[in-house]
This record gives C-alpha cells, sequence and structure tokens, in this order.
C-alpha cells in the first residue's frame, strides 16, 4: 500500500485534480475528472505527495505520463448501449 495525498498536480499548467482516496494498493487502477476543455495529450506528467504511515507529506515524485496507443488501451468498462 502506499500512502499519498489526494491532490495530483498536473503539468504543464492543468492544475490539481482529486484522487478518489489517499492509498493506492498493487494492481489498483485509479481514475481522475480532468478539468473541462483539457486533452489527456496536453499533460506530460503527474506529481504525487507520498505520505509516511502517521499521515506526514514526504518528498514529491513526478512521474512522467507516457500516451499509449489508443487501439492498444484494453477497458474493463463496458461501452454505453
Amino acid at each position: 500500500m502506499v500512502r499519498l495525498a489526494q491532490a495530483v498536480q498536473l503539468a504543464p499548467a492543468v492544475g490539481n485534480v482529486e484522487l478518489p482516496r489517499t492509498y493506492v494498493l498493487p494492481g489498483d487502477h485509479l481514475s481522475v475528472r480532468l478539468p473541462a476543455g483539457t486533452s489527456t495529450q496536453s499533460i506530460n506528467s503527474a506529481k504525487f505527495t507520498p505520505a509516511t504511515t502517521h499521515g506526514y507529506a514526504v518528498k514529491a515524485y513526478t512521474a512522467p505520463v507516457v500516451h499509449a496507443n489508443p487501439a492498444a488501451i484494453k477497458s474493463d468498462v463496458a461501452p454505453a448501449e
């Protein structure tokens, strides 16, 4: 389990989005809502702030965002009828 702040900073200049919870388990997939008018292709990094087991924030980690080929992405969400 990884504990972290609920806010994730997306760059460049998208701002913060909120995670649905303050922890991630191995194999988890979390989704966030982007601000209106934001293209996923415009995001190139995400800054996370991990927390200790006691809830104290530690050094932030910036992860690159890799844009996959949409045709290669598997979805576990059934298409709308």
